[in-house]
């Protein structure tokens, strides 16, 4: 039977209310919940009978759940992440038409990616998790640019996602019999100026220039698209913001495809382009397939010098358009695929392209900038919570 209902929010369910920060992106839902943070793919698969896949370490690995919720129906049980992603064409992976504001893909992995954080963060505090957890959940997430001009779609993604839900794990991940039941109290942001929030708190040459109404523009390189955002001081402007058509996903599927038909192995990279990347990741460029080694790092190169090559003509091509940008900051997860890429080029042209010197925290920006806003939310609509909140 199902349990879920509209929340109707109470002064004493507000005392345990806590901030959660979770960035919905298209290739990997990012969670920053105190000092837990976790990344769990972007695909789902419909649950059901599955082989056996014997003992899995990681429970981020097994997201086998069953979801209790208004957002989900009747369709109740999913695997979520990379268990999602062995379950070959079943598997589904957000597309460049989707809308994460109208997708049940994007409320199963929020429901997820909040009650994985929760666990988690017990684990990390008590070593492991009591089989039933409630939190009550402060919880900030975005959406892209052009949903967020249409108007009142934030409003009613808000509304969706507002209520009471159960996820509980199965078999075969470490968490199973665990159930998490959440009470959510949800706000949507711009994608992106959740990224520049978090700039502004971290970065000198932004944090210091903020009085006299810079501009300063982003590149935000997705799985599935490349955001510009530009602000004039702490605001966004609208006007001068756009998107465009580039991310990683499709520069990942052709690249597998070259590297099969260069290894004459169809399966190569058999988990798809969530091996790919993870192998890029590692600074690996060879592989052993049925035998025999591949040096891959030439292939490598030309494949992602050619990308970045168009990458950053779209950079520039937004430069030129708004040539007052005083500064352009890369982000999102091709900033460090493509960082050198992009570096060589910026230096040839007499530019200066900005990047965080830990390039692996440049997909973390959306979900850290999530994270501060729900705090300070916390503070100026609950300023009596925030000592239960940091507990």
């Amino acid at each position: 039977m199902l349990r879920y209902k509209v929340l109707r929010p109470k002064r004493k369910e507000h005392m345990k209310m806590k901030p959660i920060g979770i960035d919905l992106g298209n290739g990997a839902v990012k969670v920053r919940f105190g000092s837990t943070r976790l990344m769990i793919p972007n695909v789902i698969a419909i649950g059901g009978m599955q082989p056996e896949y014997g003992e899995i370490a990681d429970p981020l690995d097994a997201l086998n759940v069953i979801v209790d919720s208004s957002l989900v129906g009747d369709a109740r049980h999913w695997y979520v992440g990379r268990l999602a992603a062995t379950q070959g064409t079943m598997a589904r992976y957000m597309l460049p038409t989707d809308h994460k504001t109208l997708s049940q893909q994007s409320a199963i992995v929020y429901l997820v990616g909040l009650a994985a954080a929760v666990v988690q963060h017990e684990v990390e505090a008590n070593g492991s998790p009591r089989r039933e957890l409630e939190a009550d959940l402060y919880a900030v997430s975005g959406a892209s640019l052009v949903e967020s001009f249409q108007k009142g779609s934030r409003r009613r993604f808000e509304d969706k996602l507002r209520g009471e839900h159960w996820v509980t794990f199965q078999d075969p991940s470490p968490w199973a019999g665990v159930s998490v039941h959440l009470r959510v109290y949800p706000r949507v942001h711009l994608e992106g100026h959740t990224a520049y929030v978090w700039l502004m708190r971290n970065i000198p040459s932004i944090a210091t220039t903020l009085s006299t109404k810079p501009l300063i523009g982003l590149a935000e390189v997705g799985e599935l698209s490349t955001e510009f955002p530009v602000f004039r001081g702490v605001n966004i402007d609208p006007a001068l913001s756009s998107g465009a058509q580039f991310g990683t996903a499709s520069v990942m599927d052709e690249l597998l495809l070259r590297i099969r038909e260069f290894t004459q192995v169809p399966t190569a990279f058999v988990g798809g382009r969530m091996e790919l990347e993870r192998f890029l990741e590692q600074g690996r460029d060879t592989v052993s397939l049925m035998g025999r080694t591949y040096s891959l790092r030439p292939l490598i190169e030309e494949h992602l010098a050619a990308a970045a090559h168009s990458l950053y003509a779209l950079i520039r091509e937004k430069w030129q358009r708004v040539p007052n940008i005083e500064q352009f900051w890369v982000i999102g997860g091709g900033a460090a695929l493509f960082h050198s890429y992009l570096q060589q080029k910026a230096q040839r042209d007499h530019v200066m392209l900005n990047f965080l010197n830990d390039l692996s925290e440049s997909r973390w920006l959306n979900a850290e900038g999530m994270y501060l806003i729900a705090e300070q939310a916390m503070k100026r609509e609950f300023p009596e919570l925030m000592q239960h909140a940091q507990a």
